[in-house]
């Protein structure tokens, strides 16, 4: 799971997008490109899951964020 979240967090590194949606895509992206392992893989797909979910955003509130999550 360390390696896949790397893979996330070096993805979305220095991205200036401003957008919930974009940065939650490129998230979701990098973490499927990168995901090692069984442990890996769900946790990329919970990503795609949750930018599925925002894809229509540009800013949330933590209650959006909870029922994105959810």
């Amino acid at each position: 799971m360390a390696g896949t979240v790397h893979s996330l967090l070096t993805g979305i590194a220095g991205m200036r997008e401003p957008s919930v949606s974009s940065v939650s895509k490129a998230a979701a992206d990098a973490a499927l490109m990168g995901a090692k392992g069984n442990s890996g893989a769900i946790l990329a797909q919970f990503f795609v899951g949750l930018a599925e979910e925002l894809r229509e955003d540009i800013k949330i509130t933590t209650e959006a964020f909870g029922h994105a999550v959810h």
